[in-house]
């Protein structure tokens, strides 16, 4: 009997039910709240019962509803018969995370565009404007791997400060997100060393490709251009 309950009107210790027996923890809410201390009571009288879990394996849906739909009317309980799948409840305890990740992946996917035409937009730019200085380079004996390394190392300085700038932001904020749910992951630092090599490679191949575009003009005829 469980000792920690006494009946205020007969003064007996203890629920009127025996233990049969314990189970592991289950978690039947969201991550966002803890595991709570539960009991289950087995009662002889359906009127009692509130709602029952059921598994099964081998049938289809439709067909056990039926099954179940049908002894349920024959209990003749003056209750609405009310059924849920279990993969209905999470998807309905997820919804609002899977619309944020949708819409955080779309946004990540605009601002990474216009990131990328912005910065391919600079170069060509700044390129234009440095085409006298790569032919001088050029016609001093410069090789297009200097040039490349020179032009590389004047964004590689933006790029490092911008990392520096946005990696503890995005480490902030997935940190308060992820501070809601009571069961949750860390975060890897490896994923911010991820993203910044993406974006040193992706500048790279853009800075690189306009300076060889300038590179590869002669350089006579970049000498002769006024700005």
């Amino acid at each position: 009997e469980e000792p920690e309950y006494t009946d205020e009107e007969t003064g007996e210790v203890g629920f009127p039910f025996p233990i049969a027996g314990t189970f592991k923890d289950i978690n039947m809410f969201s991550l966002r709240e803890k595991i709570t201390p539960m009991f289950l009571t087995v009662y002889k009288d359906p009127g009692f019962v509130r709602w029952v879990s059921i598994a099964w394996e081998g049938a289809a849906p439709n067909e056990i509803m039926e099954k179940i739909e049908t002894k349920y009317n024959a209990l003749n309980l003056d209750r609405a018969f009310y059924y849920s799948y279990l993969t209905q409840n999470i998807e309905e305890l997820y919804a609002k995370e899977r619309r944020i990740g949708r819409l955080s992946i779309y946004f990540s996917l605009v601002a990474f565009a216009v990131a990328v035409i912005g910065l391919i937009a600079l170069t060509a730019f700044l390129t234009t404007l440095k085409r006298k200085e790569i032919g001088i380079r050029k016609i001093l004996g410069a090789s297009q791997l200097d040039i490349l390394k020179r032009f590389n190392r004047e964004y590689l300085w933006l790029l490092l400060i911008g990392l520096f700038i946005a990696a503890p932001l995005a480490w902030y904020g997935v940190s308060q997100w992820l501070s809601t749910f009571a069961y949750r992951i860390d975060i890897n630092p490896l994923i911010f060393l991820l993203a910044g090599a993406i974006t040193l490679l992706i500048t790279t191949i853009a800075v690189s490709l306009m300076t060889l575009r300038a590179a590869n003009a002669v350089p006579v005829q970049a000498l002769q251009e006024t700005q």
